[in-house]
């Protein structure tokens, strides 16, 4: 259910000793489709586990969650070398892609994160049918403020006028924290500014499974975090819990461990 297709990528790869010939490397790629169901049931086992305070959760809980599956055509963090895997083995190589955009709709504002996640198997040149490199990444790509429904104000009751005055005030005071103002400068480009990395977060993990090595290298924009915290999860205690729900989403794989026997797989992936 979660395999959308698999193509064949033809590399061309030179032999030294006769620069004339050539070998084509094969890339196996299958893009892995997640659905918006998934990325809510990931919420309620963040929430479930972790147990933020009754007003954290409730802002959790109240979050409009889309996901859209992305073409695997070309990546989203390729500006930076070290998150693009190259193809240098004749020989076939598997590739897992996880690519999509997640919308996180909050009380006032609305982000968009593009997040990309994909697992070049080494198992043609390794002993160890699990040995790969894993690489992700997660960066804003856009923020705006939600639209909320005007009907006829002039019948609007007392209620409904207070809501729209309180809502007018705190958008006010939201468009004018420098946090959130990085956001939304990044309009629908989510490039890097002057001001403003949209990099929340990227990883690149080395498995080696016959050396019993894991090779990890991780970085995380605490701007980032923090600009996302204040405009959808205000009342987490630090921006490190926007992380976390991050990392919870399936478009890293992983596996929930609900007791000591049983296990829950986020995707096929971290199988």
């Amino acid at each position: 259910h979660y395999i959308c297709h698999t193509s064949k990528t033809f590399s061309r790869v030179f032999c030294p000793r006769h620069p004339s010939q050539e070998r084509r490397a094969i890339m196996s790629t299958e893009q892995d489709c997640l659905t918006t169901d998934l990325f809510y049931a990931a919420l309620t086992r963040y929430i479930d586990e972790n147990k933020p305070d009754p007003i954290a959760r409730r802002q959790l809980e109240a979050w409009k969650l889309e996901w859209k599956n992305e073409d695997t055509a070309s990546s989203f963090d390729n500006d930076d070398e070290d998150d693009i895997i190259p193809s240098t083995n004749p020989a076939e190589q598997q590739q897992h892609i996880i690519r999509g955009t997640l919308q996180i709709e909050g009380e006032y504002v609305i982000v968009k994160l593009k997040m990309e996640c994909t697992w070049n198997s080494n198992s043609s040149t390794s002993s160890s049918p699990n040995d790969g490199i894993l690489t992700y990444s997660c960066r804003v790509a856009s923020a705006k403020f939600r639209e909320t429904t005007t009907g006829n104000t002039s019948n609007d009751n007392k209620d409904a006028k207070t809501d729209r005055k309180i809502r007018s005030k705190m958008i006010a005071r939201l468009k004018q924290d420098s946090y959130i103002s990085k956001l939304l400068d990044l309009g629908s480009s989510g490039t890097r500014t002057d001001k403003f990395d949209p990099r929340l977060a990227k990883a690149k993990i080395h498995v080696h499974e016959a050396d019993h090595i894991l090779e990890e290298r991780a970085d995380v924009s605490e701007t980032a975090a923090e600009a996302i915290r204040r405009s959808v999860w205000s009342s987490a205690e630090s921006s490190l819990d926007v992380v976390e729900v991050m990392l919870a989403f399936p478009s890293l794989p992983g596996t929930s461990h609900k007791s000591d026997i049983t296990t829950i797989s986020t995707t096929p992936l971290a199988n």
